[in-house]
């Protein structure tokens, strides 16, 4: 499905049913307001009041289709990390990984990609460990190999035995500190 623009969104705003309805009171609104007005006031201040009556309705629509986007946004799977939902020692086809981690569902992953694993501790995420997607699933769950340990061995146990407060801790992100290229912090 290709992403809408701003544009569009206002657009399928305005041909949705409910903009249908507006239109034609709108539009009964300026014919009363043309005919209800005195004879004394000029074409041009009749004019006047349609087109405030227009562009107030016009910036209703904008404004109604800014907050659907808002809202569609506020809940795009894209914008949160997947949780882990799993660990488990990884099999003998993975023998440079010590854990595999199983994550929901997320359009943020590709195949092979790197991942990094934070944990959060007192509300500070602490980088942890390097990953990297080795399989995403039938059911688009992903699969994560950790292959570097970074800061994670002291709570590798917990994470393999499926603490459900350790696995809530961590935290999967696409990005990948440099310093880990570079070779210095």
């Amino acid at each position: 499905m290709k992403p809408k623009s701003f544009g569009n969104v206002i657009w399928s705003s305005l041909m949705s049913s409910s903009s249908g309805y507006a239109v034609f009171l709108s539009l009964i609104i300026g014919v009363v307001s043309w005919t209800s007005t005195p004879d004394s006031y000029t074409v041009a201040f009749k004019l006047l009041c349609i087109a405030i009556i227009f562009f107030a309705f016009l910036f209703l629509v904008a404004l109604v289709a800014a907050w659907q986007l808002y809202v569609k946004l506020e809940n795009d799977p894209r914008l949160t990390p997947p949780k882990v939902i799993h660990a488990r020692k990884p099999s003998k086809a993975h023998p440079t990984g010590f854990a595999l981690l199983l994550l929901n569902p997320t359009p943020i992953f590709s195949y092979q990609s790197l991942a990094s694993i934070y944990y959060v501790e007192d509300g500070v995420e602490h980088f942890a460990a390097l990953g990297k997607v080795v399989n995403i699933q039938q059911d688009e769950k992903i699969q994560v190999l950790l292959i570097k340990d970074c800061d994670i061995e002291d709570r590798l146990p917990d994470i393999l035995k499926n603490s459900k407060d350790v696995l809530s801790k961590l935290i999967v992100k696409t990005s990948v500190p440099v310093f880990l290229f570079e070779g210095a912090e």
